[in-house]
C-alpha cells in the first residue's frame, strides 16, 4: 500500500481501553478492497492482494454499519429456548468473551431469565472506561455452519452501539483464537476456521504480544 492517507490525533483513549500503548490504527479504507486473514496460532496476518480471493469453504455474509463487519448469527439461550437472530458485531477489541449481547434481547423474556442466571462484574473496558455486565453460559451460538455449544458470552446494556439498537452484541477473540478469521471485504463475506469445541476462558496473549511488538491496531472498535 503505498500513497496511504491518513490524519493525526490523539489515540490516548484507545491505549488507555487496550492497556498498551497504540500508536497508530490502521482503518476500513486500507481492506475495502481485499482480505484479510488473522492466523492466530501462527500469530500473523495475511494481506490478500487486490483481486485474490482467498479460499473459504463456509463464506458468512458480512454487512457493514458504518464500516464495521456485522454478521447474522442464532443464539439459543437455553436448551428449551426458541433460536434468536442477532446481529453481531465482528469485533477484534472483544477480547474477554465470544460474545457480547445487549440491546433489546436484554428486555425479552430469554434475556431476563440469562439476566438473573449471569454473575455481575466488570465485562470489558471501553474509551469510557470500565464496562459493567454480566456473564452467564448460553445453550448455543450459531454462525454460520459453527455451532458452539454451552458458551460463555458477556450480558451488558452499557455500550451504546447495543443499546440504541444498531447492534445486538458482538462477536469477539475467544471464538476463533484456536483457529483463524478472515475478513473478505471485497466479497463482502467472513470466514471462520475454528475448532468446534472452543474454551471461552480469556485469553489475550496474542493480542496484547502482537501489538505491543508492532504498535498497530487493526480498528473495528475500539478496543474492550
Amino acid at each position: 500500500m503505498k500513497s496511504v492517507s491518513a490524519i493525526a490525533l490523539s489515540l490516548d483513549s484507545i491505549s488507555s481501553s487496550a492497556g498498551f500503548p497504540v500508536p497508530v490504527l490502521v482503518g476500513r479504507p486500507a481492506f475495502i478492497d481485499r482480505a484479510l486473514l488473522i492466523n492466530y496460532p501462527a500469530r500473523n496476518i495475511t494481506f490478500f492482494p487486490v483481486g485474490v480471493e482467498p479460499p473459504c469453504t463456509d463464506p458468512i455474509p458480512l454487512t457493514f454499519l458504518g464500516g464495521v463487519p456485522v454478521v447474522t448469527a442464532t443464539l439459543r439461550a437455553t436448551t428449551t429456548s426458541q433460536p434468536v437472530k442477532l446481529h453481531l458485531i465482528v469485533d477484534l477489541g472483544t477480547r474477554h468473551f465470544a460474545a457480547m449481547v445487549g440491546g433489546p434481547f436484554l428486555d425479552s423474556a430469554d434475556g431476563k431469565k440469562l439476566k438473573r442466571a449471569g454473575h455481575s462484574m466488570q465485562v470489558g473496558t471501553g474509551t469510557g472506561g470500565a464496562v459493567m455486565g454480566s456473564s452467564v453460559a448460553v445453550a448455543e451460538l450459531t454462525v454460520g455452519s459453527n455451532h458452539f455449544q454451552n458458551l460463555g458470552v458477556a450480558l451488558t446494556q452499557h455500550v451504546g452501539a447495543f443499546a440504541e439498537g444498531a447492534a445486538d452484541g458482538s462477536l469477539g477473540v475467544p471464538l476463533w483464537k484456536g483457529g483463524s478469521i478472515t475478513f473478505d471485504y471485497a466479497h463482502q463475506r467472513l470466514c471462520l476456521d475454528v475448532p468446534r469445541s472452543i474454551t471461552t476462558e480469556s485469553s489475550v496473549a496474542f493480542t496484547t504480544m502482537q501489538a505491543k511488538k508492532t504498535g498497530l491496531v487493526a480498528g473495528f472498535l475500539n478496543g474492550r
